[in-house]
């Protein structure tokens, strides 16, 4: 039977174990936090099941079934209302930057350039993110340089990083693709024009919300969270026969003396397994592998977040579930009520409003969170998704890294452990800068497929 070791127990990691599993692989899953899930997990707090953060699952996506399937239970499907604040503006029933609330000339001029631009750069401008190009490039690339000027500002404060440093990568995470640039009326008339009809489907140019496609469907954890959630995948795996290897490190990895691979855990023990995907990152890899970490971290762009959980009466909840703050003057970029979705997750008569503000690291919120409280709190409170006055129980968590960007010289630097990697046979890393639930089960796939079927697999299958 082949033998497969998976490092790290966050999603990638999760859906690379069980497909290893269901691959016939005995498959031990190592990761030095005490439980699996990553950010998928729940705080309890005075009656509360915090989730970290606003997280969803996709629905109607190849990995929806993969997630059911660790689940164990079916989801709860969930049609939010949500909204979005530009420029000091509401709009609901969207989630997109809104330029229709500039004046009419500005909107006007901002419109031609993205047209303009759409018609000359063609099909290419609705080209996936490129890691070569920086963020402020890719924007200029999809949507002409006024938008890219306008957007750059509300790119930097969600990540925390200046958009002309980062990669293109960095519009993955980001809910940059799509625009509102026009109301119904213009919409409508463009759209009679064949070839701007064109142009509008190419760059995802919306009129109102409510000409929008009808919102995705999502779901949600049917009971306990994304910590019950978290459990579900862990009893999947038992039951695939996945070994949990929790609050293990990994203090060596080298060749086998007869192939495979040797993995040294921090409690003395080795492992002897003919694959090892590995999915906590390049940098702690390339150190394991006699390489210096330091260049390959030199291009990464931490996020810090500071979460902040409020405490309100059922009744100061207006209905909406999230709301998504582009004002780069505002603290917040992420605004939800998420026990709105589960109540359980909340005492009777309450719920709880999680704030994300991302913030730098050496800045005065990080360093003191609670002394920002109340203006978080008017933040949301202006945002329309909590009605009433600060609330005297509230929380909050610091989160020094909540997401990573990277430079456009991030792949240059990765080439010295590539490099390496080529001659390790079944040793495959994951890429750490893809986010989200789809894509996280999407490259756990990939790796798995790529370390079975590498060269050693007729030696493995043998």
């Amino acid at each position: 039977m082949t033998q497969a070791v998976v490092v790290g127990a966050g999603l990638k990691g999760i859906a690379a174990a069980r497909a290893l599993a269901l691959e016939g692989c005995q498959t031990i899953l190592v990761d030095p936090a005490p439980r699996l899930g990553g950010v998928y997990a729940t705080i309890p707090w005075e009656g509360f099941s915090l989730d970290i953060g606003r997280h969803i699952f996709p629905g109607g996506v190849p990995a929806t079934a993969v997630l059911q399937d660790l689940a164990g239970a079916p989801f709860r499907e969930v049609r939010p209302r949500a909204a979005s604040i530009s420029f000091g503006c509401r709009t609901l029933d969207s989630e997109l930057p809104d330029f229709t609330h500039l004046d009419d000339d500005a909107r006007g001029a901002l419109l031609a350039d993205v047209l303009d631009h759409a018609v000359r750069a063609g099909p290419e401008a609705a080209a996936p993110p490129c890691p070569h190009l920086t963020m402020a490039a890719q924007l200029e690339h999809r949507f002409g340089a006024r938008a890219a000027a306008a957007l750059a500002p509300m790119a930097a404060k969600i990540l925390q990083a200046d958009p002309a440093e980062i990669s293109g990568l960095g519009l993955l995470p980001a809910p940059f693709t799509r625009l509102r640039l026009a109301d119904d009326e213009t919409t409508a008339a463009l759209k009679r024009v064949p070839a701007f009809d064109r142009v509008l489907q190419q760059i995802n140019l919306t009129g109102s919300p409510s000409s929008d496609p009808a919102p995705a469907r999502h779901l949600y954890p049917a009971s306990g969270g994304m910590g019950g959630f978290a459990s579900a995948c862990a009893k999947r795996l038992e039951e695939l026969g996945v070994a949990l290897e929790l609050g293990r490190t990994v203090r060596a990895l080298s060749p086998g003396a007869r192939g495979g691979h040797l993995v040294l855990l921090d409690d003395g023990r080795s492992l002897s397994p003919d694959i090892v995907v590995w999915t906590s990152g390049a940098p702690a890899l390339a150190g394991l592998m006699g390489l210096d970490p330091a260049p390959i971290e030199a291009e990464a762009r931490p996020a810090p977040i500071v979460l902040y959980y409020f405490d309100i009466p059922a009744q100061a909840a207006t209905g909406l579930n999230w709301v998504w703050d582009f004002d780069p003057d505002h603290l917040a970029f992420r605004i939800s009520v998420p026990s709105l979705i589960d109540p359980a997750n909340a005492p009777d008569g309450r719920h709880y409003v999680c704030a994300e503000v991302p913030v730098p690291l050496d800045g005065p919120v990080f360093a003191d969170p609670a002394a920002h409280a109340q203006t978080v709190w008017a933040e949301v409170h202006a945002a329309g998704i909590a009605a009433g006055p600060m609330p005297e129980r509230f929380r909050t968590m610091k989160t020094p890294v909540a997401y990573r960007s990277c430079t456009p010289a991030w792949r240059e630097a990765l080439v010295p452990l590539q490099e390496r990697l080529a001659r390790h046979e079944g040793l495959e890393m994951t890429d750490e800068f893809l986010f989200g639930a789809a894509p996280s089960v999407q490259e756990a796939a990939r790796a798995v497929s790529t370390a079975l079927d590498g060269p050693s697999a007729a030696r493995l299958a043998g």
